[in-house]
């Protein structure tokens, strides 16, 4: 095809060039191009022809990414030769057809591919493999093959992940459809490996919100480059200065059977709401719902939270920037609300605010 959508130059110094009609290699010494083939009959080769991404990772095997799904041809010293041998002309070849392992999105298993739609590929420093989709950012397992998965439930500005880049200190550099974003990453891998992230938008200085697919770079002296619907946003990552002002979080307001504890018919407070430690209720006002804000008065917008009712969620939910918490229909217990927020460039206040809740049972019980 004479539609390149993306060239890989890989440690053996042969360039992988991905096209709409499939996968071609180029040797710059013997100035030969060799299509690699989808074979129809060979479940095992090239599964699709449309390309957007390539990839090299740690281990020297190849990473394919289009709009059906994700391929691996893994290239062993053996398979390596041969394609220097053909390059060379030592073996008549027009085409190579290679074994390669695909993997796809299983809507019923969580640690497959989030989507079949690939945008881009990065391998980091630390040898981990990301891959950008239309549903998310995924990290290759290479344990048991599988992948994890985050989205804006992880605090991704938006879940579809147009270019990946990674800045000297290794923290991942994303543009999406909502901005771009940086994600400070712990060691080793897991669910668990993102500890913060920082959005930046057009209000910031971008060109605008919207990056294209798999236009993006970073050159020897660190600047990163992203191109977008209005242009390209350059910057070294160095330059940008984070807010690291921890966010002060209050529940600003509890519905009761919906209506509000300040609402003088209900009488269940005897002071501000920030300073009361607790409220008890009849069985029968057992429909509450929580507003909490995060006091950041930076792009507010971005700023996340999360939170859990004490005696009856096991783990945190995930609010993302959603400012409300609903609980209906509670038993007749003792619980503690406590919610947590960040600022807009992901500084937690991992204290939080907390209000305790008793809800008596009925009289005859």
């Amino acid at each position: 095809s004479d539609y390149i959508t993306m060239m890989y130059e890989d440690k053996r110094n042969v360039f992988w060039i991905a096209t709409t009609l499939g996968l071609n290699i180029f040797h710059p010494e013997s100035e030969r191009i060799i299509p690699v083939l989808n074979a129809p009959w060979d479940t095992s080769s090239l599964s699709y022809f449309s390309l957007l991404a390539v990839n090299e990772d740690r281990h020297g095997n190849m990473w394919y990414g289009g709009f059906s799904g994700l391929n691996r041809l893994d290239v062993s010293p053996g398979l390596a030769d041969s394609i220097r041998a053909v390059f060379e002309g030592k073996h008549e070849q027009k085409y190579l057809i290679f074994r390669i392992q695909e993997y796809k999105n299983d809507p019923f298993d969580p640690n497959s591919l989030s989507s079949n739609q690939i945008i881009d590929m990065y391998t980091d420093r630390s040898g981990r493999l990301w891959i950008g989709t239309t549903s998310g950012l995924n990290l290759f397992n290479e344990t048991d093959e599988t992948f994890y998965v985050f989205t804006e439930v992880d605090g991704l500005p938006d879940n579809c992940i147009f270019g990946i880049l990674e800045d000297d200190h290794g923290n991942l550099w994303l543009s999406t459809r909502k901005g771009i974003c940086k994600v400070i990453l712990r060691d080793g891998t897991g669910q668990d490996i993102i500890t913060a992230v920082h959005t930046y938008t057009k209000d910031d200085g971008l060109q605008g919100d919207i990056f294209f697919e798999n236009t993006c770079q970073k050159t020897e002296n660190g600047w990163m480059y992203f191109g977008g619907n209005h242009g390209f946003t350059a910057f070294h990552p160095d330059s940008i200065k984070e807010n690291y002002t921890v966010p002060p979080v209050y529940i600003t307001n509890i519905l009761v059977n919906e209506q509000s504890v300040y609402a003088k018919e209900l009488s269940i407070l005897d002071t501000i709401l920030f300073e009361t430690e607790k409220i008890e209720l009849p069985y029968k006002q057992n429909f509450l719902a929580f507003e909490y804000v995060a006091l950041n008065y930076s792009n507010t917008e971005y700023n996340q939270y999360r939170y859990k009712l004490e005696g009856l969620d096991e783990n945190w939910v995930e609010a993302s920037t959603r400012r409300y918490a609903e609980y209906p229909d509670l038993k007749p217990g003792e619980y503690t609300f406590r919610v947590l927020g960040s600022n807009d460039d992901g500084v937690w206040n991992e204290e939080g605010a907390s209000i305790g809740i008793i809800i008596h049972p009925p009289w005859h019980r």
